[in-house]
């Protein structure tokens, strides 16, 4: 639920029921209801935004293949590796440690073979 403060609300929530060629109606009637929102989990990640040059260049992370660039990727704590690649071009790899929370970017430029 986005826009919800945590803590306590009221919601009030409105039914029609119909038939199944919904053309009569069955009855109509809403009924308040309460409810509690808990806070956001804390992050368990950091976030790695990678761009390359050449576009759509293929990101792997640890030897895992995340998709193309540009690519946002979710990663947990700790040293990775990354490596971009595409045919006709020298790879580009780097390696750095991600943190719980972080937003980072990585610019690879990829030098023709």
């Amino acid at each position: 639920m986005s826009g919800v403060v945590p803590g306590s609300c009221s919601v009030r929530i409105s039914f029609c029921l119909l038939t199944m060629s919904g053309l009569l109606l069955v009855g109509c009637g809403s009924s308040p209801k309460s409810m509690t929102t808990a806070p956001p989990p804390a992050p368990s990640t950091g976030t790695v935004m990678v761009r390359s040059t050449p576009f759509l260049s293929e990101v792997f992370v640890d030897g895992d293949s995340m998709g193309y660039t540009p690519a946002k990727i979710a990663l947990g704590p700790g040293k990775h590796s990354f490596r971009v690649e595409k045919p006709g071009y020298k790879a580009w790899t780097k390696e750095m440690t991600i943190t719980v929370g972080s937003e980072l970017t990585l610019d690879a430029t990829l030098g023709k073979q």
